[in-house]
């Protein structure tokens, strides 16, 4: 099973434990507030997290759309 892109981790992860749907997740949210809290939710959980690769990723993203 490969790991789901960082987008899709990310929206699933706040959508989960926020109930933010995708749109206000992606479009709406700041990226430094939604990354702070995607940050403060692994770190609850014990999970490592990568500094600046996920953040590029994403901010890519959001410019290509």
């Amino acid at each position: 099973l490969l790991e789901p892109p960082p987008c899709a981790a990310y929206v699933a992860t706040l959508a989960r434990y926020f109930r933010w749907d995708e749109h206000f997740i992606l479009w709406e949210l700041p990226l430094c507030r939604g990354n702070a809290y995607h940050h403060a939710l692994m770190r609850m959980h014990s999970i490592a997290t990568e500094p600046a690769q996920v953040n590029e990723e994403l901010e890519a993203m959001r410019n290509a759309l």
